[in-house]
């Protein structure tokens, strides 16, 4: 997939450069979402089946949209949001996994 460098992230007193990955191939690291490009729904599965994930959609401006937690596995209901690109962060224990997510 594609890395992304973040520039400035603040912790504390202290700036540090980030690089994350958003991942064209959701089944990486064990992380699921589907369907994509998806219409009216998206399924999230983190990589165990048991524990707390939580996921949290943002926009393309990069505002919070959806931020909720599930264990196993969530149906989320996209059908009210618009169409377009929107980034998907789900963690899970010290996982974390960044997927980009297309509303048709």
């Amino acid at each position: 997939g594609a890395s992304k460098v973040i520039d400035s992230v603040s912790s504390s007193c202290k700036r540090t450069a980030m690089t994350i990955s958003v991942s064209e191939n959701t089944a990486e690291n064990g992380f699921e979402v589907f369907p994509n490009p998806a219409q009216n729904e998206v399924y999230f599965k983190g990589p165990l089946n048991t524990g707390t994930a939580r996921l949290i959609l943002l926009n393309g401006a990069g505002q919070k949209i959806v931020s909720k937690t599930y264990e196993g596995s969530l149906r989320l209901d996209v059908s009210g949001l618009k169409r377009g690109m929107y980034i998907g962060v789900i963690m899970q224990g010290r996982k974390q996994h960044i997927c980009r997510i297309v509303l048709q």
